[in-house]
């Protein structure tokens, strides 16, 4: 497994060539994100007659928001579909040739990239909360935690992607697959509204599928609003999502490795 850490090396060095870029798209992608729920949700608590929605007053509200383009990108880590891309291309051949696995290699890519997005959160979530004026109150526990709950929800969320991708030994385009999933994982699973906003009929339902422990969990840890067993018992859960998943995702590489050509589509 030495190859892993070289190779993960390798990949962190990859990321960080284009500096200004890495950093230029992730303040401007957070910032904008961050300021469009700023503006928006201050409009909705003025035109409303309570303080609370969903159980969030407007500061609570905007911390729930601050931490949503983070755990983000910590979540989705690298989503360049470059999978389907080595499929469809026959980039796959170096992988059945070289001593490398390659799912192991796509796992190790999507490490790397959510270990830089932790680094880059702990600088930007403080200096953009100090911008929009609100106090972050830093629990070492709490941030612990949510850090292990991203690297398992950066797993869960990757598989499902990867198993999309390789509908690409079937098919010519997958892209808009994994455009759905995105919108689909980010509605249901917490990134649009706080899932306490949802009727508690379909937050019954949805608390039975993996969507919840995709970014909702998550950021409920980072900010505190999870206790620490609520914080362990999300984690957990979210990894025993990722057992089946990984299973799905494998049937599927070796079923497509079966009628694979590798001369590209």
């Amino acid at each position: 497994m030495s190859w892993v850490l070289e190779a993960g090396k390798l990949e962190a060095k990859r990321f960080l060539s284009y500096r200004v870029d890495f950093w230029l798209q992730f303040a401007v992608n957070v910032m904008a994100e961050i300021t469009v729920a700023y503006f928006l949700w201050e409009a909705i608590y003025q035109g409303s007659l309570t303080t609370v929605i969903g159980g969030y007053t407007f500061h609570q509200m905007l911390m729930y928001y601050l931490f949503v383009p983070f755990v983000g990108r910590m979540v989705k880590s690298l989503e360049d579909f470059s999978l389907a891309t080595e499929i469809r291309e026959g980039g796959l051949n170096k992988f059945l040739i070289y001593p490398l696995s390659f799912i192991q290699y796509k796992i190790m890519q999507k490490v790397v990239y959510t270990s830089l997005a932790i680094l880059q959160s702990f600088l930007g979530i403080f200096i953009v909360a100090y911008i929009i004026g609100i106090k972050v109150n830093f629990d070492i526990s709490n941030f612990a935690l949510g850090i292990v709950a991203a690297y398992a929800s950066m797993l869960l969320y990757g598989m499902m992607l990867m198993t999309l991708e390789m509908i690409a030994f079937w098919a010519d385009s997958v892209w808009s697959l994994g455009v759905m999933l995105r919108f689909i994982a980010m509605f249901f699973g917490g990134a649009f509204i706080p899932l306490n906003m949802f009727p508690e009929w379909s937050l019954k339902i949805l608390m039975m599928t993996p969507f919840p422990y995709l970014f909702s969990n998550t950021i409920k840890t980072f900010i505190g609003e999870n206790t620490f067993y609520q914080s362990l018992e999300g984690i957990g859960i979210t990894l025993l999502w990722v057992i089946p998943m990984a299973l799905i995702m494998l049937g599927t590489y070796r079923k497509g490795l079966r009628q694979y050509s590798g001369i590209g589509i």
